[in-house]
């Protein structure tokens, strides 16, 4: 394994704005046997990213462009799975602050696959204190990657399955949304506080692993709904002295 990173930036002036570049260089070889099952990877990687900050007044905006280049030469048993991914973006970032207790983040960017060709990504995420104890935040946004199959599932390949490709596997895209709530508290003179949260996920494609076909796993492309909703709520408190003490209760509807 081998990474190389850069990053560099130029401030002309000390009204806040300045311009950044970033820079990666990677490659990674994994070979790995399970069983009678060998996978053989290596992914080669270039990355660069270019910053543009301005302050406008208690505001900031940023803008940039960034090129992603991914090489993938795959092989599982006897099947090779090679794929170039080539990403380029434009992107714009707008944070808007009404004072310590309202801020706004809103962005948005393009990219351009080669295979899945345009990409749009909007964002959004809000925090307001309506008081130093509580805090709520909301966020939404959508956003695109690229599966990479077999490291990501490595632990199904232990087994006697039969691993089947069945199809070209496109972009996962998924839109996201939800809710914080924070409160910190003192009780009896210590200190305790409460969150929750609240997501849902709904996927526009997924890969999806289905490992439920006798004797096969089988990767293919969505071709019905796939949604999360994500909810906790969990409570710390300080017993006494270096003692802490947290209650969490989860759901998941996936």
């Amino acid at each position: 394994m081998i990474e190389v990173a850069t990053k560099t930036g130029l401030r002309p002036n000390e009204d806040g704005s300045s311009l950044g570049m970033q820079t990666a260089f990677r490659r990674h070889n994994q070979t790995a046997q399970f069983g009678n099952n060998l996978y053989d990877g290596l992914q080669e990687s270039a990355f660069l990213n270019l910053i543009r900050q301005i302050k406008i007044n208690e505001s900031t905006l940023k803008y940039g462009l960034n090129y992603n280049a991914d090489r993938y030469t795959e092989s599982f048993n006897n099947s090779i799975f090679n794929r170039v991914d080539l990403v380029s973006g434009l992107f714009t970032e707008y944070t808007y602050k009404v004072d310590e207790y309202f801020i706004v983040i809103a962005g948005f960017r393009s990219d351009y696959h080669n295979t899945s060709s345009m990409h749009y990504s909007p964002r959004l995420n809000v925090r307001y204190n309506p008081t130093e104890d509580l805090a709520l935040r909301f966020s939404a946004g959508k956003a695109f990657r690229i599966a990479n199959v077999f490291v990501e599932n490595a632990n199904f390949l232990a087994s006697s399955r039969d691993v089947v490709v069945s199809e070209e596997l496109f972009s996962e895209e998924a839109w996201n949304m939800g809710f914080n709530f924070t409160y910190c508290f003192y009780l009896m003179g210590r200190e305790g506080i409460i969150n929750a949260d609240a997501y849902r996920t709904n996927f526009e494609n997924q890969v999806v692993v289905d490992a439920e076909q006798e004797g096969k796993l089988l990767f293919y492309n969505l071709t019905e709904s796939s949604f999360a909703h994500t909810m906790q709520i969990d409570l710390g408190y300080e017993l006494f002295d270096r003692f802490d003490m947290k209650l969490a209760y989860k759901i998941n509807d996936v």
